[in-house]
């Protein structure tokens, strides 16, 4: 269960999260920002998931009234449906990561033939040291993969050609191959979402941006400009690397003209990001109110009590406790649980409540202890036992009477 979870939640976060670049950084014009927030896209996709923020943990004691027969089969039921679900949660959970493994592969296979690729242009090319940059003799658009630039022999002496060389050193410089693998990355465990494609756009075109801002710092706008349309039909070859001549020739021109501004949407995309995050991380617990269900055995007596009767209240006057309170109880099963976690519970990720029910007997003993709610997988039993370990509670009074009386606690199960 927690590793289908873990999948649900990484989903949920990367696509909220890119929603809030699309429609607060998608045209922001302060590229390097930019460059941040979508790699913290991945980096917080994958780690909130992990993250649990308590925020409400104590819960209430329930009082239910008996099973009868019937119920107590309904509730087997139950548990074994419950168990059902969480094995095909499971299955799922192996399916997706199986095949996210299988996609891993294929993209390492894809690195290694790429950098042999590159490894080869270099040992075919000749190196310009001034310009830190290997010049092709082939007909290529210009590439950058890592921190070595490509462009081809015919290129190297036009006049636009440092405009070329300094916009592949931008890539060069930054690393920018470092983004486009993490997004790769990012698509082989977000294979089932389709935005993981949008997702990589969004990095390549902000590669452009960088790199085109920092190369008409040596030149006129309009000169660049036409240098972007002349190259616009260069082939490229190289999934992974970071070309000249992309194919968002429109895109770079128009971000080129946008008015540059310190504009706030950073500000509110690094706000609504946070807050998301933050609420995201929360593990809110909601606190389950007492419920208390009355039926004709427990209307209010108001003549003496037959202490001999056997009957047993579920709401009476003076409440059973444990002999030395109800926090010191917990305590008590929680150093009882303590390194018990039922091993089948732990190999198929089941974490939740168990309400365990018993009978308070007049001298204080517990009788009839049983689990009215459970999550199985061995934690129903766990629970059973360690209420039954406990000791001698004080028995509940009514109209001055000891009486037997019921009780539910609940018991947490939680995986670290």
């Amino acid at each position: 269960m927690v590793a289908f979870n873990y999948i649900i939640q990484l989903n949920i976060a990367f696509t909220i999260l890119l929603g809030i670049y699309y429609f607060t950084l998608r045209k922001h014009t302060d590229f390097r920002f930019n460059r941040f927030y979508l790699l913290a896209i991945a980096l917080f996709a994958l780690v909130v998931p992990l993250i649990k923020i308590p925020v409400i943990s104590q819960l209430e004691i329930l009082k239910f009234p008996l099973l009868n027969a019937d119920e107590g089969v309904n509730s087997m039921a139950n548990e074994a449906s419950k168990f059902d679900g969480f094995l095909i949660q499971e299955l799922i959970a192996i399916s997706y990561f199986s095949i996210s493994l299988i996609c891993l592969v294929i993209l390492f296979v894809k690195l290694g033939r790429m950098f042999k690729q590159v490894k080869a242009m270099k040992s075919s090319a000749s190196f310009d040291s001034d310009n830190n940059i290997f010049i092709l003799n082939a007909t290529i658009a210009p590439f950058t993969f890592l921190r070595w630039s490509f462009i081809p022999e015919a290129l190297k002496h036009e006049k636009e050609a440092s405009l070329i060389i300094a916009h592949e050193q931008s890539h060069a410089k930054d690393l920018h191959s470092i983004d486009i693998i993490i997004a790769e990355l990012m698509t082989c465990l977000l294979f089932i979402n389709p935005l993981h494609r949008v997702y990589k756009r969004y990095i390549a075109d902000n590669h452009e941006y960088l790199a085109d801002a920092v190369a008409v710092q040596h030149d006129d706008e309009a000169k660049y400009t036409d240098l972007l349309v002349k190259h616009a039909l260069y082939p490229s070859h190289m999934s992974m690397a970071s070309f000249f001549s992309k194919p968002t020739i429109l895109k770079r021109i128009n971000m080129m003209k946008t008015e540059k501004k310190n504009l706030r949407t950073k500000y509110a995309a690094t706000f609504i990001g946070l807050l998301f995050i933050t609420i995201m991380a929360c593990d809110f617990q909601s606190e389950e109110e007492a419920i208390v269900i009355e039926n004709n055995q427990n209307k209010k007596v108001n003549g003496p009590v037959d202490v001999d009767s056997d009957q047993i209240f579920t709401v009476v006057e003076d409440q059973a406790l444990p002999v030395d309170g109800i926090d010191e109880f917990y305590d008590f099963i929680a150093e009882e649980l303590e390194n018990k976690y039922p091993k089948q519970a732990q190999s198929l990720g089941i974490e939740g409540v168990v309400y365990v029910q018993f009978t308070i007997e007049k001298d204080g003993s517990l009788s009839n202890i049983t689990a009215v709610k459970g999550i199985g997988a061995g934690c129903d039993q766990a629970a059973v036992n360690a209420v039954a370990s406990y000791g001698k509670w004080i028995p509940g009074k009514q109209a001055g009477v000891t009486v037997r009386s019921q009780r539910v606690v609940p018991i947490r199960f939680v995986l670290n």
